[in-house]
């Protein structure tokens, strides 16, 4: 691209990191090589479509995964999304999740707040920040993925 005089896009990247288990044990693929190749797949993921695929492939070749592959694969997802929603870090702490991004929607995150009344804030600064009250029992991984698509859907409408 650079040769034809078209700027390289930068690399965008996002942080995830939230407090489960998630990687692929030995006893699940027992060949490195088949383990290394299906963690690179696995870091390709960047929404619902790859990450069914990528469930199925695992089921296909391997049985069911163990509950700490599918972790690996659904904070895979969360950090597809995140990048697709534009946040740098995706956090969970002791009682609220945190997910920053030097440019939110801030009419995007008013609805979301609006939808989940009490839960979400949002802080403006050097680095602004959506802030996630944690509810007992939540799946955090499942609730990210399913509120930075919910974002995403917000933003494009914003458009």
């Amino acid at each position: 691209l650079e040769e034809k005089g078209t700027p390289k896009k930068p690399k965008v990247e996002c942080g995830v990191s939230v407090k489960a288990d998630a990687y692929i044990p030995k006893s699940y693929i027992k060949d490195q090589a088949q383990r290394m190749e299906m963690y690179r797949k696995i870091a390709r993921i960047r929404d619902e479509e790859d990450f069914s695929d990528m469930i199925d492939e695992l089921c296909d070749r391997f049985g069911e995964p163990p509950r700490a592959a599918m972790n690996l694969c659904r904070i895979a997802l969360v950090r597809g999304l995140g990048i697709t929603a534009g946040m740098k870090k995706i956090e969970e702490r002791e009682r609220e999740l945190l997910l920053t991004s030097p440019a939110p929607d801030l009419t995007a995150v008013r609805k979301l707040a609006e939808k989940h009344p009490g839960m979400i804030r949002m802080t403006l600064g050097q680095m602004p920040a959506i802030t996630v009250k944690k509810q007992k029992g939540m799946q955090v991984a499942d609730f990210l993925s399913d509120l930075l698509t919910e974002y995403i859907q917000l933003t494009a409408e914003n458009v």
